[in-house]
């Protein structure tokens, strides 16, 4: 059943379950070296002519740095790095199940159920009330997207995922484009960053991810279905080879 466009609610901001705005990595830092004391010189007549055994202080030092360079340079991308057209990764709240699209993985998270700090453009027919309105309990949701294979290209929209109500009577789900409370929560209203919007094709990296936000209504004990999909793009953006998709189910706590 199509809805109909509530007419006392404010505009409809960007939509974060297709955008997937991008998503934070967590920094990994490198082991410290320990440093060796340096002997210490005996005082004796001669020692004005003995060699200056400290000198070797400065070799070690340089080559701590170059161990440090060649870590981080190691493999390329790291397996939690982030494409630079992405904001950064959010990995807060409880991990509810991850949809599997071939080498790239949605995993979804359950960060908190909060009240909805405004309504939903979409309005039920029967009553012409919005089908979330605020004050209403809501279910916080952050998806990290991994690409555990080869490089790939997507297209604006980039992996498309969302969760739906297996009961849900409305071809739209039961969100709602709150950016305020995604913000309160710490999840990306968007996956990509205000410098890289132009864009029109996304490479994520093998081991790079990216995150982002989605508010839904919070039903508890109703069953759900959280489905994603992709079609990779060339580097003109031009689909490349059929869409991926995966899916899990789950029931709402």
């Amino acid at each position: 059943m199509p809805l109909s466009i509530t007419r006392f609610t404010a505009p409809a901001v960007l939509a974060t379950a297709s955008l997937l705005l991008a998503a934070c990595g967590d920094d990994a830092e490198g082991p410290e070296s320990a440093e060796d004391d340096a002997p210490a010189v005996e005082e004796t007549d001669d020692a004005e002519d003995a060699p200056d055994e400290t000198e070797p202080e400065e070799e070690t030092e340089d080559a701590e740095d170059e161990a440090e360079v060649d870590e981080a340079g190691d493999d390329g991308a790291s397996a939690d790095g982030e494409p630079d057209w992405a904001n950064p990764v959010t990995t807060v709240g409880e991990s509810i199940g991850t949809a599997e699209l071939g080498d790239v993985t949605v995993e979804v998270f359950q960060v908190a159920v909060d009240q909805a700090t405004r309504s939903s453009i979409w309005a039920d027919p029967e009553t012409d009330e919005p089908i979330v309105s605020e004050g209403d309990d809501v279910v916080v949701l952050n998806y990290v997207v991994t690409n555990h294979g080869e490089p790939v290209n997507l297209s604006y929209g980039l992996v498309e995922a969302s969760l739906r109500y297996d009961s849900w009577p409305y071809m739209q789900q039961p969100s709602v484009a709150d950016s305020s409370l995604m913000e309160t929560h710490e999840v990306n209203t968007n996956a990509v960053n205000t410098d890289s919007l132009s864009q029109e094709v996304f490479e994520l990296g093998t081991g790079e991810q990216y995150s982002f936000g989605e508010v839904v209504l919070h039903q508890p004990g109703e069953a759900y279905t959280v489905v994603a999909r992709f079609t990779a793009r060339d580097e003109d953006g031009e689909r490349v080879g059929e869409e991926l998709a995966g899916e899990f189910t789950g029931t709402m706590e």
